[in-house]
């Protein structure tokens, strides 16, 4: 008996979802349309590039001074 109580509440609750929810709305859109009407692709915002500055003038470069000479190192005996 528990089990055809249960059949007919399940049988219910679908007819009740079923036209509950298979109804147009006031604007003329369906609740299914949004998984069966191909959605608008918008293309993404374009990237900005990034800004080149270039130099007028070749940087001076300063001049380095001669290298001092090494101290030899003494032999370990």
């Amino acid at each position: 008996m528990e089990i055809v109580i249960t059949v007919i509440v399940i049988g219910l609750l679908g007819y009740w979802a079923y036209t509950n929810f298979n109804k147009e709305k006031p604007d003329g859109s369906h609740p299914l349309d949004q998984f069966t009407k191909p959605t608008e692709v918008v293309p993404p915002a374009p990237v900005a590039e990034p800004v080149r500055v270039e130099a007028v003038a070749p940087a001076v470069k300063k001049p380095r001074a001669p290298a001092k000479p090494r101290a030899k190192k003494t032999p370990a005996i």
